[in-house]
């Protein structure tokens, strides 16, 4: 079965899809496509990826990627930033109410490139965005 017909099926069935460009395992090139069809079922991972590959970048290369690729920026932040913090509960905050105010401290050794800062400000001004229109559902109900 191809690996997008198989992703498909497994979203049907509630499954989250994991779209990888490590060192090894790539698969961007088969799933891109749902990153504009099921944007809320995807999330960025480059879990396999050498650590002197690291230095060159990781989820922000794949998003620039998307955009490359005509996905909406909403679609590839949320694949990026929001779908992997709900996910996997995250006890990190996507500026919604009722999430920690922290923020991280990012030290970077050269400075990073203005794209990447702009990356990551579009990336906090989302998840206002996002919390704003989508407000958080609770994961668990207690009665």
């Amino acid at each position: 079965m191809p690996v997008l017909e198989e992703a498909l099926d497994k979203i049907r069935c509630g499954a989250k899809i994991l779209i990888r460009e490590g060192s090894a395992a790539k698969n961007y090139p088969a799933l891109w496509p749902l990153l504009k069809t099921h944007p809320e079922s995807v999330m960025f991972c480059s879990d396999d990826k050498h650590p002197d590959d690291l230095v060159t970048g990781h989820i922000n290369e794949l998003v620039t990627r998307a955009l490359r690729d005509g996905v909406p920026l909403a679609n590839a932040l949320t694949a990026a930033c929001v779908n992997p913090v709900e996910h996997y509960r995250l006890p990190v905050g996507l500026l919604r109410v009722g999430d920690s105010g922290g923020t991280p401290l990012l030290a970077f050794f050269p400075p990073p490139p203005p794209s990447t800062i702009l990356l990551f400000t579009l990336s906090l001004l989302f998840s206002i965005f996002h919390s704003f229109f989508f407000p958080p559902t609770p994961l668990l109900r207690l009665t």
